[in-house]
């Protein structure tokens, strides 16, 4: 995914003050400074942060950013080794993206390719066509392996031709994403599939009391066909829980798979689309932005003063920088427009939120201008 290039100042909007009790300690946003502008550092001042022990997220792929991809062509297949990414399915070859060679897919079936036109905003993406049929058909990027925290996070933009639950219990099985314990996929791991988000350990069975993870809705009660939806999966092992957002709607909240005893995943076995079952689809998709961490906290820019009310957010890698009163990222502008507002929020590593400040992609370039608030009063 890539955005323009072109200079913008930013500038800070000051909302009222609300006076609240604050019981979470949520973090606190009160000044930001930086050129917003694609690609250059951004400064967040405030309280409340925490300490991110690896400034850095675990992987940032916005398929740009990809060197190894610099000189293929429209269409061309991913290559076979990019970054910490490596084949789980042959352990001992080393291919970002991975299908199952041992079933008949051809060129344009289960292969990952990467498009120059048609990832978000008309820029470079992942994309990978299925067919219908008794035999599995994958295309997913796999085995990303991390350093075991207790806690990862996840998202990433999907977009497909079809409705990705069609023939749910008619023999489609496709998976959207897999967390894993590394050492023993098979026995630890957890799964977004069109039939929920569970986890699983072979000596206990699915952990959750409740059908499907709590998941009582499909992915199109949330998502949209032919259209990106931004997807986001994190699982807490010392608490046992897990949630799932499509679109920033909450599908699983708080899950719990306490049935099971607690065990740290350390890999991102499978995101993508990795169709499985008796009859798998025949579904094109796209993917891009792939944001992996070892913990809850964040930053992002969204599209709502109102964190419960978001339906986009892009990822605002940190660099630097990050203590409990300030952070550094690098500014991603993804799908908001030029001269757009947006919400800029700080998520600390247990999840909690902070109120939202608005920002304004502003067209005058320079440094940045931070208005003084006017009109204030005491509160005693």
């Amino acid at each position: 995914m890539k955005v323009r290039a072109t200079n913008y100042l930013l500038s800070v909007i000051v909302a009222p003050v609300m006076l609240a009790t604050n019981s979470f300690a949520a973090p606190v946003i009160n000044n930001v400074t930086g050129s917003l502008t694609n690609g250059q550092t951004l400064t967040i001042s405030g309280t409340g942060f925490g300490v991110k022990a690896v400034t850095k997220p675990v992987y940032w792929d916005t398929v740009d950013n990809v060197s190894l991809y610099n000189n293929l062509a429209n269409g061309a297949t991913i290559p076979t080794k990019e970054g910490s990414w490596v084949d789980r399915t042959a352990i001992n070859s080393s291919s970002p993206w991975q299908y199952n060679s041992s079933q008949d897919m051809g060129t344009s079936n289960g292969v990952f390719a990467l498009t120059t036109t048609e990832g978000r905003n008309g820029s470079k993406g992942y994309k990978s066509k299925g067919s219908s049929g008794t035999a599995t058909k994958q295309a997913t990027l796999e085995g990303l392996n991390f350093t075991p925290t207790g806690k990862v996070y996840m998202s990433w933009w999907w977009k497909p031709s079809s409705d990705p639950g069609a023939g749910v219990w008619s023999g489609n099985m496709g998976k959207y994403m897999r967390f894993a314990k590394a050492s023993d996929q098979a026995n630890y791991t957890s799964s977004w599939s069109t039939h929920g988000f569970m986890v699983y350990v072979g000596s206990t069975g699915y952990c959750s009391s409740t059908p499907n993870g709590g998941f009582d809705a499909t992915w199109l009660d949330f998502g949209k066909v032919n259209d990106w939806n931004f997807h986001e999966a994190w699982i807490d092992s010392t608490n046992r829980t897990m949630s799932l957002k499509i679109n920033g709607k909450s599908v699983v909240n708080g899950g719990s798979w306490s049935q099971c005893a607690a065990f740290n995943f350390d890999q991102v076995w499978k995101v993508g689309w990795d169709g499985g079952g008796t009859a798998p689809l025949a579904i094109t998709t796209w993917m891009d932005d792939v944001y992996v961490d070892n913990t809850f906290s964040r930053v992002m820019i969204c599209d709502n003063a109102n964190y419960s009310n978001v339906t986009k957010c892009e990822m605002q890698p940190p660099i630097n920088i990050w203590n409990d009163n300030q952070i550094q990222v690098t500014v991603n502008q993804g799908s908001f427009a030029n001269n757009s507002a947006g919400y800029l929020y700080v998520v600390d590593s247990n999840g909690n939120v902070s109120t939202s400040k608005q920002i304004s992609f502003g067209s005058s370039g320079g440094n940045t201008a931070i208005t003084p608030p006017t009109g204030l009063k005491v509160v005693n």
